[in-house]
């Protein structure tokens, strides 16, 4: 069972939250191991689902569990980048830490939002490849682009990361997908 199974949800990148707070809500009510005494799995059970709602409330993560469910382990294997987006990277990069070395709380708040938009696109991207793959699939069908696509949502995936930490290093603690 995977975090969509284990509350109930379809398997897809973009979910109602309120659906999957509620799912997990009630999910963790039948197994709570105060309300399921007697139960010796009512513990690894509640903990389960905990881990299954941190999963799909995140979106790096849910991404991740789509295609580890579909596709398995090996289709996350690799560190390809989209092309030419290291070089980008690097010079954003760069450019922050120069602005907000100088720039004071007005730097901080303009690479906060720069850095907001650099994670939206990724995760647009992503979820736009994820719902590509996802509908072929769940009509049981292969993509014949599926290689391909698989490898376009790794590249994303691991282009969020680096996004993600640019985050970090601008404001500690700022580098996780609301």
């Amino acid at each position: 069972m995977d975090a969509f199974d284990r509350l109930g949800i379809a398997p897809q990148f973009w979910v109602d939250q309120s659906r999957v707070q509620a799912a997990y809500l009630a999910a963790v009510a039948r197994v709570h191991p105060d309300l399921a005494r007697g139960d010796p799995d009512a513990a690894a059970r509640s903990a389960e689902l905990n881990d299954a709602l941190a999963t799909l409330m995140d979106d790096e993560r849910r991404a991740r569990a789509i295609i580890h469910r579909f596709w398995g382990t090996e289709a996350l294997a690799g560190r390809e980048l989209p092309d030419g987006f290291l070089v980008d990277i690097m010079g954003i990069r760069e450019e922050a830490e120069s602005d907000l070395a100088s720039g004071g709380g007005a730097a901080l708040v303009r690479w906060r939002e720069r850095a907001g938009a650099m994670r939206a696109e990724r995760m647009g991207e992503v979820g736009r490849l994820i719902d590509e793959l996802t509908e072929a699939r769940t009509a049981g069908e292969a993509s014949p682009r599926e290689a391909e696509l698989l490898r376009e949502v790794r590249e994303q995936l691991n282009a969020w990361r680096y996004v993600e930490r640019m985050l970090e290093q601008i404001e500690p603690g700022a580098g996780t997908t609301p």
